[in-house]
């Protein structure tokens, strides 16, 4: 896995990208994986993609005191892991022991319409 790359996205003010930076080299070490920082300005992200920030948000405000809103995120090829808290994922998905199977996966990402569900279920009455 020594060509794997953990793209690190995170922000200088953001009190969580700090906490993930001191446990991600460590997981990176591990798994034999490279770490490729990437600084980004969050509230840039927010304009481009108008929204409002989590504390322009009242109860988002409170959460964030104690809550991993847009930064840090990681990516591994095309599989994002947001905030430390996904570092367990992050961590199986590294050992090649993703808990998620990618063929289950491609079936919910793509939902049936609501009215073909219901035909399928008339046809099993």
């Amino acid at each position: 896995m020594s060509s794997t790359t953990v793209r690190f996205y995170f922000d200088y003010v953001s009190p969580n990208a700090y906490v993930a930076w001191t446990q991600l080299p460590a997981i990176a070490q591990r798994y034999g994986v490279v770490v490729d920082p990437v600084p980004v300005l969050f509230a840039a992200l927010l304009d481009a993609y108008g929204r409002a920030g989590p504390a322009e948000v009242p109860a988002q405000m409170r959460w964030m005191w104690k809550n991993v809103f847009g930064v840090p995120t990681m990516l591994v090829g095309d599989e994002p892991f947001w905030g430390y808290d996904d570092f367990p994922y992050l961590e199986r998905f590294l050992a090649g022991n993703d808990p998620i199977d990618p063929a289950a996966w491609r079936k919910w990402s793509d939902p049936p319409r609501p009215s073909a569900v219901r035909e399928r279920r008339r046809q099993t009455f």
